[in-house]
Order: C-alpha cells, then sequence, then structure tokens
C-alpha cells in the first residue's frame, strides 16, 4: 500500500487558569503523540492529501509507477503521479508508507531505513487572484519524476536523454494489475482524495465551459485511469465505452472507477468494436446520445484509452472559446480513398458491387474519426433527418468512421453547424488538425519518430517529449505503457507543473493563433 501522509501542525492552546494546569500539560504531551501515531497507522480518510499518491490501497502493496517528489504540504489540485520505486538492484520494489513533513520527504520501506529525499521548493510567487485554499505557495509545490529530469528530457538535453535510457534499461516496470482498480475504489471517496482528482473548478472560465468526453478503450487500465485522471474536472461530463470483447476484469475494474465519479458514466451500450467496419462510429453515437441529456456542455471531444493531454483543461476551454462554434476535424477530399464509398462492403471485404451514391449532397471526404465538435454539430449528427439518412448509407462502405464525420464537417451546403466554408484539405499551416498529434509518417502528418511504428503510427518514446511538448494540438496518441514508461509519466509531471503555474497565475498561455485559422474565420 502507499500512501502519502503529510500535515503541517501548529496548534496554540490556552489552558484555563487552573491549579491542575500542569497535570493537564502532562497528560497533553504524552496522549497528543499517542493519537497521532494511532491516526497514521488507520489512514484516515480525512487526513491531508498530497500531490503524487498511488491509489489506496487496502490490502496489499500496488507495484505502481514512476514515483515523484511529493510537496510538503496538502491540497487539492490534479495529481501528477503514477509512479513506481526502484530498490538498489534496479527492480521496482513496494513503499508500505510516505511520510512527508513540512520539510522532508521520509520513504518508509518495509524492514527497510528510512530514506531522505529533498522536497522541491520555489521562490513565491504573485498570489493574486488565488482561490482561498491557496493561500501560500506551500500550497501548491512542484512535482518532480523520481530518477530522471524531465525538464531535460523534453529541452531536448542529451545527458538527461542518456540519464532516462539508462534508467529504463536498467529497471523493470511492473503495471497496476486491473483487479487492484476494485479494491482502491472499495471506498470512492478514499479513491478519489488519495489519487487527488479534482473536487472543484480550477477557475471560474473553465466552470462556466464545461466539456463532454467520450473515451473508448478496451485494455490497460491503468493507462484508461491515468488519461482520465488527467482530464477530469467536476463540471465537465464524461461517457466511458468499454469494449464487448474486453475482459470482464477491464468491465469491472473500469465500471468501479466511473462509479464513484457523479459526471462520469458507462456508455448505455457496449459495442464488439472491429476496425474498419461501421462498430467504430456505434460507440461515439451511443455517447453522443448519453452525453445530449446534460444541458450545460458546449463541445464534444472523443478520446481513446492511449492518448494523453498536450494542454490543460484550461488552455482546451480558451482554444474552444476561440473556435467559436467552429469544429476541427481532418479532411481531405484530393488523398481520399473513393473506393470505399465507391463500392459495397461487407465488414472487411471490399465486393464489386457498386453502391448507389449518398442520399444527401453531401462532400465525400477523408479524416479522422477523433473530432472536436460544437454541441450544436452533436445536434445535428442525432437528429436531423440528413445526417441519420446519411449514417444509415455509410454502414456498408469501407472504414466508415474516416468518412462520416469528415464529409458532414465540409459540407457547408448541409448547414451543418460549425461546418469549414473553405477547401477540405488539412494541412500543417492554413488548415491545420489540432484536435489530435498523431505521427502517421506520411504527408501531412510526417514527423520524426523516436520511439517505434506500429501500423505506420508512431508510438512515442522519452525522444519525442520535446516535440510533444511544442505541439498546439489537444492531445497525443498515441502510448504504450509497455514502451518506455517515462514518457507518458514526464509528460504527466509536465501536465500537472502547467496546471499548477495556472492556479498561481504565471502560466503564459497564447490562445490568439487559435483564432487565426482559416477554420475558425470560416465556418457555418
Amino acid at each position: 500500500m502507499v500512501s502519502y501522509i503529510g500535515y503541517h501542525h501548529k496548534r496554540r492552546c490556552n489552558i484555563c487558569r487552573s491549579m491542575h494546569w500542569r497535570w493537564l500539560l502532562l497528560f497533553g504531551c504524552l496522549v497528543v503523540p499517542i493519537v497521532l501515531a494511532c491516526l497514521y497507522v488507520k489512514q484516515l480518510p480525512w487526513i491531508p492529501q498530497l500531490l503524487g499518491s498511488n491509489p489506496h490501497s487496502t490490502s496489499g502493496h500496488i507495484q505502481t509507477r514512476m514515483f515523484l517528489e511529493p510537496p510538503a504540504t496538502a491540497i487539492d489540485v490534479p495529481p501528477n503521479a503514477n509512479h513506481f520505486i526502484y530498490g538498489e538492484d534496479g527492480d521496482l520494489e513496494p513503499i508500505d508508507a510516505l511520510i512527508i513533513s513540512d520539510s522532508v520527504v521520509s520513504s518508509i520501506k518495509k524492514n527497510q531505513s528510512l530514506h531522505h529525499l529533498e522536497t522541491k521548493r520555489e521562490a513565491h510567487p504573485v498570489l493574486a487572484n488565488l482561490p482561498e485554499r491557496y493561500a501560500s505557495v506551500e500550497s501548491i509545490p512542484v512535482v518532480r519524476v523520481k530518477g530522471v529530469h524531465c525538464d531535460g528530457i523534453i529541452r531536448g538535453d542529451s545527458s538527461a536523454l542518456a540519464e532516462a535510457a539508462s534508467f529504463q534499461n536498467n529497471s523493470n516496470y511492473i503495471p497496476v494489475q486491473d483487479s487492484e482498480y476494485i479494491k482502491q475504489t472499495s471506498s470512492c471517496e478514499v479513491f478519489r482524495t488519495s489519487r487527488q482528482y479534482m473536487s472543484e473548478p480550477v477557475s471560474r472560465e473553465e466552470e462556466e465551459f464545461p466539456i463532454a468526453y467520450s473515451i473508448l478503450m478496451f485494455r490497460d487500465v491503468e493507462q484508461f485511469e491515468r488519461l482520465f485522471r488527467a482530464i477530469y474536472r467536476p463540471q465537465n461530463y464524461y461517457c466511458v465505452h468499454v469494449d464487448l470483447k474486453s475482459p470482464v476484469e477491464v468491465k469491472s475494474s473500469v465500471n468501479s472507477i466511473v462509479r464513484c465519479f457523479h459526471n462520469v458514466f458507462l456508455a448505455s451500450k457496449s459495442v464488439d468494436v472491429q476496425w474498419g467496419t461501421y462498430s467504430v462510429l456505434e460507440p461515439e453515437f451511443i455517447c453522443m446520445e448519453n452525453l445530449w441529456k446534460y444541458k450545460k456542455w458546449k463541445y464534444f471531444i472523443n478520446l481513446t484509452g492511449q492518448e494523453f493531454p498536450l494542454k490543460t483543461n484550461l488552455d482546451i476551454v480558451k482554444i474552444l472559446k476561440a473556435f467559436n462554434g467552429a469544429n476541427n476535424m481532418e479532411g481531405t477530399v484530393k488523398r481520399r480513398n473513393r473506393e470505399r464509398t465507391s463500392f459495397i462492403h461487407y465488414g472487411h471485404s471490399l465486393t464489386t458491387q457498386r453502391k448507389a451514391s449518398p442520399p444527401i449532397p453531401v462532400t465525400l471526404s477523408k479524416g479522422s474519426v477523433h473530432i472536436t465538435a460544437s454541441r450544436a454539430f452533436v445536434d445535428y449528427v442525432l437528429h436531423d433527418n440528413r445526417a441519420l439518412r446519411f449514417r444509415a448509407w455509410i454502414k456498408d462502405t469501407g472504414i466508415p468512421d474516416e468518412t462520416f464525420f469528415s464529409s458532414l464537417n465540409h459540407s457547408p451546403r448541409l448547414g451543418v453547424p460549425g461546418a469549414y466554408l473553405g477547401e477540405p484539405e488539412t494541412d500543417s499551416a492554413q488548415y491545420p488538425f489540432i484536435t489530435r498529434f498523431k505521427n502517421w509518417g506520411v504527408y501531412p502528418f510526417n514527423w520524426p519518430c523516436y520511439g517505434h511504428r506500429v501500423r505506420m503510427v508512431c508510438i512515442f518514446g522519452i525522444r519525442d517529449l520535446k516535440l510533444l511538448s511544442e505541439r498546439p494540438e489537444l492531445f497525443a496518441n498515441k502510448f504504450y505503457l509497455s514502451f518506455e514508461p517515462l514518457t507518458l509519466s514526464c509528460l504527466e509531471e509536465l501536465h500537472y507543473n502547467r496546471t499548477r503555474e495556472e492556479i498561481l497565475g504565471t502560466r503564459k498561455f497564447d490562445v490568439a493563433p487559435y483564432a487565426m485559422f482559416d477554420f475558425v474565420k470560416h465556418h457555418v
């Protein structure tokens, strides 16, 4: 079990004048320390929580992820942990408890002595406009991944990269077992606090601009939970679809996490998703329908479990407000695969039977299934008769998920809200795909890949972090926990510290370029 316990205890006692005050003082000196020690052992859920904690375990140890040097004071901000700690032999070892004083982090390992770590500190920034609960800089500490220097890795520093490569090569990564999440969520309150989920909006701007998310996943509950925790905000809404063919343990674990949040739910129907078929789109439609009843959200973003945000929630809110109703979806007519919509397909099989023309005057376009869509666009997809007819038409086409959203968004004649009025040809300058950074290795998504490619797509490694940190997109795809796990951990560190800077009022994020994109200036 890993838990973070911290306190800054200052108490002044005024004892009423009495002939027995010395006895009372002696009693307090003896009893209070004993009571405090008992509380530590019991690990009561109201004890202050700290950033960077692992899931609270009620039985046994969790062998976890990247160990982050934690703060000295409890706060309620999004976490940046998912950690593992290394022993002298380089193997992962569980930590029984983590006690954090005002200046020293002491990791207490079973049957071993204390190991002291320095707590990261910064100079006091300007604390104007901070929420009351963030009354001092000590309340909002910096968090760092232990064992490497993520700042240097992200800058592309050769020594930091070499250090990280050696660290990974000499260490064994042990993922959290899916079943552990069932144990951790036996108490939702303990789970939320120990994992440091946001309990309230960070800013009024975010509170007034809720976002709806769908997350499609089929494996790796740990990676899903890390993504979910990074994007979770109490004002947003989340629909999680677990593939029908996922193992029972995966379904049970995700369900145990979802039930702990009032604004998160499982999709009302589970689909057996098969690549290249209509089944890829079905979970999106189901989640859209499930999310529609929540009236406050402004935009919809769909994700998969192997992605991670490149921008903070406040960044995303500012960007979406700059979009001003425009959608962002990839599109190309020139590079689309015409046989996909010219011939009938049965699953993955292309037939020689020609397909009738679409039932509506739509511009057939090819694009990603990943979208950033206004609420009005989702309304059109769910309720407009033309969209429903088009949806029925694409069911026997090839890879329909790359046709449906893109075609509607590039057919302004249909009056699709937020549709692009310009030429539907995504490029890196005039018409960029801001929704997702996905390195395909071909135009217009061609960048060096320092990880490795799986079916053309780059699985990001630590040497890709510099590029990732500089990208303008909202999310990146794709990450594997089994491949260079420091990549995701350093990205978590960056995401957390950027959020921290927002709370302190020291982050500078220029949203102006997003308002200048052509699809923002010219849309229905």
